[in-house]
């Protein structure tokens, strides 16, 4: 996937997160309680009280768009993307940096869809976005997968974001695994791999992570999820990894 084409499905992404919930459901079927709770969010969005600062007219809107809850219902789920602590050592570095870090697989479910894209993706320094994209290829019934292609990251600005989650984006940057491993080894400076970012938390950040995070399971890759599993798995799992570590300098820029 090309730099545009990656931020094209990210703006389609957040606008039909908006759409679902500022007021594009069918108000005849909804019920009072969904009726009021739009309301009072179009309120904020369209004529917030003066009593409010921005930040807390921010505050308010983000609270309508919670995180998912964990559920037992979601243990098949969780226990494929959770083989990723053990296969993708980038996806558990982005997370140990950035405590804003959601992994999800795209089309999961989807037997014919193959192979998968893991995205790992962390919000961080109010106005940016690194994501990891690979390939994949799952083994529904082992509850594990393949990877088959090196990691491409991309990292994003947001340079501004309106009340209604509307965002416009900055300069975007889509680098290889080897650029990667050199981010990670400088301490997360940007400088070493060429890129310059900027300090400073944009207007309406808490409403665009809000927005962005609400959709998806809430999944952590502890990096000792491999214990306990057999040793014939532990093996294969070894060699996943190995696969995308053994060689960077492979890495597409």
């Amino acid at each position: 996937m090309d730099q545009m084409n990656f931020l094209d499905v990210k703006c389609l992404l957040l606008i039909g997160v908006c759409l679902g919930f500022l007021g594009c459901d069918d108000l005849k079927t909804s019920s009072p309680t969904s009726r009021e709770r739009r309301s009072e969010l179009d309120r904020l969005v369209c004529d917030p009280p003066i009593s409010l600062s921005e930040e807390q007219v921010a505050d308010k809107i983000a609270s309508y768009y919670p995180r998912q809850t964990r559920t037992a219902a979601m243990s098949h789920y969780e226990r494929v993307h959770g083989f990723g602590a053990t296969v993708l050592p980038s996806a558990v570095e982005m997370q140990r940096k950035y405590p804003s870090t959601d992994h999800f697989i795209t089309h999961f479910g989807f037997e014919s869809e193959s192979p998968n894209t893991w995205n790992t993706e962390s919000s961080f320094g109010g106005r940016y976005t690194l994501t990891m994209q690979v390939e994949i290829q799952i083994d529904y019934e082992r509850e594990i997968f393949t990877v088959v292609s090196q990691p491409k990251f991309y990292l994003a600005e947001i340079a501004s974001v309106a009340r209604d989650g509307n965002t416009n984006y900055g300069n975007q940057f889509k680098f290889g695994f080897d650029r990667f491993n050199t981010l990670v080894a400088s301490g997360w400076d940007f400088s070493s791999i060429g890129l310059t970012t900027k300090t400073g938390v944009v207007s309406n950040w808490t409403v665009y992570e809000s927005m962005l995070r609400s959709p998806r399971y809430p999944i952590h890759l502890a990096e000792d999820q491999s214990k306990g599993k057999d040793q014939s798995k532990g093996k294969r799992k070894q060699r996943g990894q190995d696969s995308i570590t053994s060689n960077p300098a492979s890495a597409p820029e």
